[in-house]
């Protein structure tokens, strides 16, 4: 048995452009033992609560085997630190920035981070770098990257000036607003258009250090990305095909697309590597999940959707959070106020 969930809070504001991480999940590979349950990000600070009050509700527990990190923005990590002092973590793989350097000056959302290691290493919790390779559950989690060497250059990429730079342009207020009329606007197409989406995405590289994670559960692997980019998809997908053979003779049941669907951070042929070509699924009842606020301006971009669909996710086997929270299971009992995924439209590419 095993339960995968993408929450969003029970108090989320529909009119909310900002998306966020939050995945709880369990598991019981044998009907007598023990379940295991790991949470993936948790959202902003106050999510952190939602959080905790699905594992109280949902799954009887307070208690967490892993907890995990992938990246410390804030739409990911500051949940944790709400979580961690409410629930009794056993582990927490995270990324320790100051093991590498000495000045972090700039270092975005530090502060929240200090505070999740301190409370965790004042509770006894076990803290672990996630790189490639790391197991856990007798092999059933795995981490598929970064590694180390890759995290380090991240870490150093951060306090570039060109890079600095290079991601520094925000929208603005305006550009803001005209984009979220645009998506109002998009409209629904009755086929598939010519696919615009390239290979040159590019995203911060604090994304690109995300935590990548493989779960081998039931026969089934499920494969959790953060907010990674096509350089870091690219070293996850390497390793996969290294360590269990090539997707499309060991394919994935579902995916994660990264970054809230971002079209930065996918590509068609990390893509086609990943889920197959055009029309020809590697799985052709894989699954594709998204966590993106449903007034979004930008998440999940129709370049990407579309490209996932093209690829043979089917349209009702495409979930996105929108506000609402997702579960994909395995040999579980369908829970009370949950149905199947209204099938996601083809969309007019922006």
């Amino acid at each position: 048995m095993v339960e995968i969930d993408f929450l969003s809070g029970s108090e989320s504001d529909p009119k909310s452009t900002s998306s966020y991480d939050a995945i709880v999940a369990r598991f019981q590979e044998q009907q007598d033992e023990e379940q295991k349950v790991i949470v993936i990000d948790a959202g902003f600070a106050d999510i952190g609560n939602d959080v905790v009050n699905f594992l109280a509700d949902t799954y009887s527990t307070d208690k967490v085997d892993l907890m995990i990190s992938t990246h410390p923005d804030r739409d990911h990590l500051n949940g944790l630190v709400t979580a961690i002092q409410q629930l009794n973590v056993t582990e927490l793989l995270i990324h320790q920035p100051r093991k590498y350097r000495s000045n972090l000056t700039g270092f975005t959302n530090l502060d929240n981070l200090d505070d999740l290691l301190a409370f965790a290493e004042s509770q006894g919790v076990v803290v672990t770098d996630p790189y490639t390779g790391l197991s856990r559950f007798n092999g059933r989690l795995r981490i598929l990257g970064p590694t180390e060497d890759f995290y380090k250059n991240c870490l150093e990429a951060q306090f570039d000036p060109e890079v600095q730079a290079q991601f520094a342009q925000h929208p603005s207020p305006l550009a803001s607003l005209l984009g979220s009329l645009e998506r109002v606007a998009s409209q629904v197409l009755s086929h598939l258009p010519i696919e615009t989406l390239g290979n040159d995405g590019k995203t911060h590289p604090r994304n690109d250090s995300s935590v990548i994670t493989v779960l081998t559960l039931d026969g089934h692997r499920h494969m959790l990305t953060g907010d990674a980019g096509i350089p870091a998809l690219v070293q996850a997908a390497d390793y996969y095909e290294a360590s269990y053979g090539s997707f499309a003779e060991n394919p994935l049941c579902m995916y994660q697309i990264p970054h809230h669907g971002s079209k930065h951070n996918s590509g068609k042929a990390i893509l086609s590597r990943i889920l197959g070509d055009h029309g020809t699924p590697h799985n052709p009842d894989h699954h594709v999940l998204i966590s993106a606020a449903k007034a979004s301006k930008k998440h999940p971009s129709p370049k990407v959707t579309n490209a996932v669909i093209r690829r043979g996710t089917k349209q009702d086997n495409l979930g996105v959070t929108n506000g609402g929270s997702l579960c994909h299971h395995h040999n579980a009992t369908v829970r009370r106020g949950y149905g199947p995924i209204t099938p996601y439209p083809i969309l007019a590419e922006d």
